[in-house]
């Protein structure tokens, strides 16, 4: 694997940001409400460890356009109405296909989707062990 680049698109850092947040808001017990937390004087410092830590991910990654626009957001939208399904992971699943990229992830949402998944994720690993 050594030389293989990695990609990265705004939905994907967008997904880390927000992750990351709510991890802390969580670590914090969870005061008041997350758009609260996310505008409090304690939060600052924390933005500025998530700025800190997508800087440090962008300097290892291609960055990627989107590709909204040449994306099948018919179907991309009748499955996330089907349920059981993020918006958010459908676009970046789509994205992966339409440019034939594998997906890294731990996100056990992904399980199942039409695309080479790498994952230290246990259960994905033993849900698709022969």
């Amino acid at each position: 694997m050594a030389g293989c680049r990695i990609f990265i698109d705004v939905v994907v850092v967008s997904e880390f940001i927000n992750a990351y947040a709510r991890s802390q808001w969580n670590a914090s017990g969870k005061p008041g409400n997350f758009k609260q937390f996310r505008n409090s004087p304690a939060f600052q410092p924390i933005a500025g460890d998530i700025a800190d830590a997508v800087r440090l991910i962008l300097k290892h990654c291609q960055r990627l356009e989107s590709g909204f626009a040449s994306l099948d957001m018919n179907t991309v939208l009748d499955d996330y109405a089907a349920g059981n399904t993020d918006f958010n992971d459908k676009i970046i699943a789509a994205l992966c296909q339409e440019k034939g990229f594998k997906l890294v992830t731990d996100d056990s949402d992904f399980a199942g989707q039409a695309l080479p998944i790498l994952t230290a994720n246990r259960r994905m690993l033993k849900a698709t062990a022969p």
